[in-house]
């Protein structure tokens, strides 16, 4: 015949499963949180609520194995842990949430909008500028017309020629000619001017809302907050999980 819990002295596994720990994540770092549900003087009290909630429950045989000294209470509470530690764990951080009842919008929207300019401006420098003389210059001078000079004789010619006409004479200057050569004239120009500027504008707008936004009635929400407190409770929900471990789902008067 199959035993109930609360025929079975469970009061030493139960004081073992009150203190387990696990680790949260605050302010981008890992912390150990360490849970105590109760102190040692209420393990007495404590232990009548658990078989008050779950004594009539059938036990399973791995209490059988408990009873016969096959497994320790550590290792029993141990095992129990690895099933039902992270619900634990998520119930009683929505237990102790800090939140207002009345809002149901609550939030905060940010917009950043950010400019970045950076233009940078390179002028190359490098032209070569060459004027060159394609063939050899040549200057040319000539006179156009003749040069004519005439002789006169005088009273006191000792030449004692006579009386005639005076005698012209007449030279031609031709030409003159020259050569010149310029050759080439070259410029340079080299190097590069660079002109930069960077840098960025941020601007960020902030918009911070909350409370009731009208979708739901105050008095709904007053409501539905007084059921969830009626209905919720993190010590039935933990002694059932334990029983879920250690008892099948058959009760017995």
């Amino acid at each position: 015949m199959r035993m109930k819990l609360r025929e079975l002295n469970l009061q030493s596994l139960l004081h073992k499963l009150k203190s387990f720990s696990y680790v949260d994540r605050v302010n981008d770092t890992d912390v150990t949180v360490n849970v105590e549900l109760w102190d040692d003087t209420d393990d007495a009290a404590m232990y009548m609520l658990f078989k008050q909630q779950v004594g009539n429950l059938v036990a399973d045989d791995i209490l059988a194995d408990y009873v016969r000294e096959d497994i320790t209470v550590d290792e029993l509470a141990s095992a129990i842990k690895k099933v039902a530690k992270e619900k634990w764990v998520h119930y009683l951080k929505m237990w102790q949430a800090q939140y207002n009842a009345l809002w149901n919008v609550d939030g905060t929207e940010v917009r950043v909008i950010e400019t970045q300019y950076g233009k940078q401006v390179d002028l190359e420098k490098g032209t070569t500028v060459t004027n060159e003389q394609l063939q050899d210059g040549k200057s040319i001078t000539e006179q156009k017309t003749k040069a004519v000079s005439t002789d006169y004789v005088s009273a006191y010619d000792s030449n004692g020629q006579s009386f005639n006409p005076a005698a012209k004479n007449e030279t031609d200057a031709g030409k003159m000619e020259g050569t010149s050569s310029i050759g080439k004239v070259q410029l340079t120009n080299d190097g590069k001017d660079t002109t930069t500027e960077s840098g960025s504008d941020t601007v960020t707008d902030t918009f911070n809302r909350g409370g009731n936004i009208g979708t739901v009635s105050t008095v709904r929400l007053i409501t539905e907050e007084l059921g969830l407190w009626t209905s919720f409770n993190f010590y039935d929900f933990y002694f059932k999980s334990i029983a879920n471990v250690i008892s099948i789902p058959i009760w017995e008067a």
